[in-house]
C-alpha cells in the first residue's frame, strides 16, 4: 500500500493491494465517509485499486493523511463485516426462514423438520464456538495493555 499528498490537487491518493482489501470493503468505506470527502475509485493494474480521496472542506496534508487512515481502517472494518456475514450465510438464512415462518402465525407452519432442525442446531454450535474462539485473543490483547 501507498499514500501520497498532492497539495496542488488537494487530492490524496492510495494505491491499495487487492490481496489485503476487498474491493467491497473499499467501497463500502468510501460510502461510509462520503460526508466528510469526495472518494474516487479505479482500478490501478492488475491486483490494485488507487482510491483518491479529496476532503470536502479544505484539509491540511496533516487532516487529508488523517482522513485516509480513517478511510483505510474504515475498509478494514468493512472487510472484516463482510468476511463475517459470508461465513454465516447459511445460519442467517436459517434464522430468517424460522423467523418468517413464525411469524406467518399458523402453528403447524412454524414447526420446522427434523431435518432442518438438526442442521439449525448444528450451525449455532459451529458459529458460537467460532464466536468463544475468537473472543478470548481480544479478551487477551486488551488485559495486556
Amino acid at each position: 500500500m501507498s499514500a501520497r499528498h498532492d497539495s496542488q490537487e488537494d487530492a490524496t491518493r492510495i494505491v491499495l493491494d487487492l490481496r489485503c482489501y476487498d474491493r467491497e470493503a473499499v467501497t463500502l468505506a468510501a460510502a461510509t465517509l462520503s460526508r466528510q470527502a469526495e472518494f474516487f475509485i479505479e482500478k490501478d493494474g492488475k491486483g490494485t485499486l488507487e482510491v483518491s480521496l479529496q476532503a470536502r472542506d479544505a484539509a491540511s496534508a496533516t487532516q487529508a493523511r488523517r482522513l485516509a487512515g480513517a478511510f483505510l481502517n474504515e475498509a478494514l472494518n468493512q472487510d472484516l463485516r463482510l468476511g463475517v456475514a459470508r461465513r454465516n450465510q447459511d445460519l442467517l438464512r436459517l434464522l430468517t426462514a424460522q423467523a418468517l415462518r413464525s411469524a406467518a402465525g399458523d402453528p403447524d407452519r412454524t414447526r420446522l423438520d427434523a431435518r432442518t432442525e438438526r442442521r439449525l442446531q448444528s450451525e449455532a454450535r459451529r458459529l458460537m464456538a467460532g464466536l468463544r474462539a475468537t473472543a478470548a485473543p481480544v479478551t487477551q490483547r486488551r488485559g495486556d495493555r
